[in-house]
């Protein structure tokens, strides 16, 4: 039996590559995107942490500041 070539059956065998390629694509995009999206929300927390930790340190730098000022007052009227 001899097998014959046809136009249908490449077009088939075409149209079959072409939708398995498209479903690969398709599914590392999506992968690519997954991956991408964990790092910007690791990113954000990050900095989200850091800038609380900044703003802290300040609040509590700026405190100190305060109370030093104060105590300052208190001893240049003190002796007045």
């Amino acid at each position: 039996m001899k097998k014959s070539f046809s136009t249908a059956s490449l077009i088939g065998a075409l149209t079959g590559v072409a939708l398995i390629g498209a479903a690969m694509g398709v599914y590392f995009i999506l992968r690519r995107d997954e991956n991408m999206q964990r790092e910007i929300v690791s990113d954000t927390k990050n900095l989200t942490k850091n800038l609380k930790k900044k703003a802290q340190k300040k609040a509590k730098n700026m405190s100190k500041e305060d109370w030093i000022a104060q105590e300052k007052e208190k001893i240049m009227n003190h002796g007045r």
